[in-house]
């Protein structure tokens, strides 16, 4: 569960972040809009780390 957290919060940061500078990822997530890619990075993020937050990760 943890690995599969951390997967969708990179994705999610990699479609925030990176969507912006390159075209590839632009054109891998099909969005053309700015609005739309942090959209889908909030889509990715939340599931993510509700994830992260099951699995434990959070906790000393």
């Amino acid at each position: 569960m943890r690995i599969l957290g951390i997967i969708f919060v990179v994705l999610s940061l990699i479609c925030i972040t990176f969507a912006k500078f390159f075209v590839k990822t632009r054109l891998f997530f099909g969005d053309t809009s700015m609005i739309k890619q942090y959209i889908w990075g909030i889509i990715l993020l939340i599931p993510g780390l509700i994830l992260l937050y099951f699995s434990g990760a959070f906790t000393q």
